[in-house]
């Protein structure tokens, strides 16, 4: 069986750390395609349009039905990365609408961030469930809506600590107080957005495997550490 890729792609948070390596990924690895990239900004139109010479750019709000209709039309294949705390029933119910509407759609890939084997909102710690709408509950919504949809979806799921991180919002009381403010001696994953960034390229082909509702797992193979262990 002959196996192609899409010709048309789009690219969700194509302003941020994981969007941008994904559109930088797609265009060295598919140099003829098409890439439409996505921000909720407009603010970073122009910047974005700098660093994508190529690319398509334009301005959608998850939660504007007709702005994913837009977004997805003749799409052949998506990479979607949604922001924390994100209404995520009402904007994958608005995915799911424009993937029926246009008709395009073989492949959608979901980026999301839940503990492995983790499938049901019940299943969540009561302490953190109370955060409604929060990163421990959030992605298995979107789950849910995209699961029981036809969409053609599959999972690419990141358990880990962005290394970014390190340099935006773990950097305050670093710089202030030369202390790192994370869970305490937990085993933890650590992961670089610019290697999340290689997972869509890899996952678009026609004809497309089956849509699979158990998420891929990325690792960085190597062992998870304890941040107390982490080097001063």
């Amino acid at each position: 069986m002959t196996v192609t890729h899409p010709s048309r792609f789009l690219v969700f948070g194509a302003g941020g750390h994981i969007g941008g390596p994904a559109a930088e990924h797609l265009a060295a690895r598919l140099s003829d395609a098409h890439i439409r990239l996505v921000t909720s900004r407009p603010t970073q139109v122009e910047a974005l349009r700098e660093r994508h010479p190529k690319a398509e750019v334009c301005v959608a709000n998850y939660l504007d039905a007709a702005d994913m209709r837009a977004a997805f039309e003749g799409v052949e294949a998506a990479f979607v990365v949604t922001p924390d705390f994100l209404d995520e029933t009402t904007a994958m119910g608005n995915i799911v609408g424009a993937i029926e509407h246009t008709g395009s759609l073989v492949r959608l890939i979901r980026l999301i961030g839940d503990p492995p084997g983790l499938r049901e909102e019940s299943e969540v710690e009561t302490e953190m469930s109370g955060y409604d709408a929060g990163t421990a509950v959030q992605h298995l919504r979107a789950r849910k809506v995209l699961s029981s949809s036809n969409a053609p979806v599959v999972y690419m799921n990141v358990a880990a600590w962005f290394m970014q991180d390190f340099a935006t919002f773990l950097l305050p009381p670093i710089l202030r107080r030369r202390t790192l403010v994370m869970p305490y001696d937990r085993l933890m994953n650590y992961i670089d957005t610019r290697d999340i960034g290689r997972g869509p390229p890899s996952s678009c082909s026609i004809p497309p495997a089956p849509r699979s509702a158990v998420p891929t797992t990325c690792t960085t193979g190597s062992t998870p550490t304890r941040s107390a262990r982490l080097p001063p």
